[in-house]
């Protein structure tokens, strides 16, 4: 069985804190990881190399592209039942 959502939406934004330096204060779901967050293409790669290994799901490099939004990312990982 997978996490509840706010499981999610914190282990996301821990990772997005963490990896990214995002402020926790400014992670909502509609917020872009680039647009909002100022996040570039190899912290972009970073944090989704740390969701998957916190996870232990394979997000392949199609997915990763799509993955553009906090709100986006969690209900990705929802959908591979994390």
């Amino acid at each position: 069985m997978g996490r509840n959502p706010g499981e999610l939406i914190e282990l996301v934004s821990d990772v997005l804190v963490d990896v990214a330096g995002v402020p926790r204060e400014s992670i909502a779901l509609d917020k872009s990881l680039v647009g909002d967050f100022g996040i570039d293409s190899l912290a972009t790669v970073e944090v989704i190399v740390e969701l998957e290994q916190q996870t232990g799901v394979t997000i392949s490099d199609d997915d990763a592209e799509k993955l553009t939004t906090v709100g986006g990312i969690v209900d990705y990982l929802t959908k591979k039942g994390v």
